[in-house]
């Protein structure tokens, strides 16, 4: 399974050099079968609320289209998910990141 957590999600849409060729041509031929989690979504609607993501719509409404144009599926982030996160070892300060299955 391929995750792409928030950040590559905003390089593929954006079509920023961060993500790399070999990423992009892997996203391409695996249609379908790449994954982002729900909570990319939350984190980009906190992003645009506070100024610092422009979109051309609103978050849900790009979240949206953005994963149907690249063929992504999205992965939900239930309680056990959530719960789960908060028993992983403290590697950064990020929450978000810890809440994928």
């Amino acid at each position: 399974m391929v995750l792409l957590d928030t950040c590559a999600l905003l390089w593929l849409v954006g079509n920023q050099p961060q993500l790399s060729d070999a990423a992009r041509a892997h996203i391409r031929e695996h249609r379908g079968q790449i994954f982002v989690s729900a909570i990319s979504a939350f984190e980009i609607g906190v992003k645009h609320r506070k100024g610092k993501l422009e979109l051309p719509m609103r978050p849900a409404a790009w979240f949206e289209a953005a994963l149907n144009f690249h063929g992504l599926a999205e992965i939900p982030v239930t309680g056990s998910i959530a719960a789960a996160s908060t028993e992983l070892p403290p590697l950064h300060s990020d929450p978000c990141d810890r809440c994928c299955a």
